[in-house]
């Protein structure tokens, strides 16, 4: 044979290898029950998921919450919910206990509207708040959380990553505020 036709049988049989798209991408992230977060929570999923028009961020951020610049645990943990009386948004290494994650995973909070409004966050980021919630320590101080990496948190905050089980969209206590 000649050396374009080996070539192009070559060409043949590595095409098809290819896909185009991934069924699920989204399983690449997903920590699973138990399984760590490679996703930084501040930067990849709050910064991302709730800033915008009029939401967590500016000068004048809803429920007076921004969740978008550095230190976000300095204005979370600890912190009572502006929109829901006796609250707390993020009590550290208490994933159930925080508003915050409540908002973000369950389709009814006990106060305003599920978060993000109109995109809900997806089980692998709902996930990933319920670790670095319960890795981060108590007072808010220090460090900017981080992803969580060989069971720590990195950024600082300290505390283990203990996995914490799965959510489904409808347990949780915790989150942010409606706008």
């Amino acid at each position: 044979m000649g050396r374009i036709a080996w070539l192009a049988l070559g060409f043949l049989l590595v095409i098809p290898g290819c896909p185009g798209s991934l069924k699920d991408p989204d399983r690449f992230d997903d920590p699973g029950p138990g399984g760590l977060c490679n996703l930084d929570v501040p930067s990849d999923i709050l910064a991302q998921k709730c800033a915008g028009s009029l939401c967590h961020e500016g000068d004048e951020p809803a429920a007076k919450l921004d969740l978008v610049k550095a230190g976000v645990e300095a204005r979370v943990v600890g912190v009572s919910a502006d929109e829901c009386s006796g609250r707390t948004l993020v009590v550290a290494g208490d994933a159930d206990g925080s508003y915050l994650l409540e908002k973000v995973a369950s389709e009814d909070p006990e106060c305003g509207d599920p978060m993000p409004l109109g995109a809900p966050l997806k089980g692998n980021e709902i996930e990933c708040i319920r670790q670095w919630i319960d890795g981060l320590s108590g007072g808010g101080a220090g460090g900017t959380g981080g992803s969580s990496s060989g069971g720590s948190t990195s950024g600082g905050s300290g505390g283990s990553q203990s996995g914490g089980g799965s959510n489904t969209g409808g347990s949780g206590n915790a989150s942010g505020s409606s706008s």
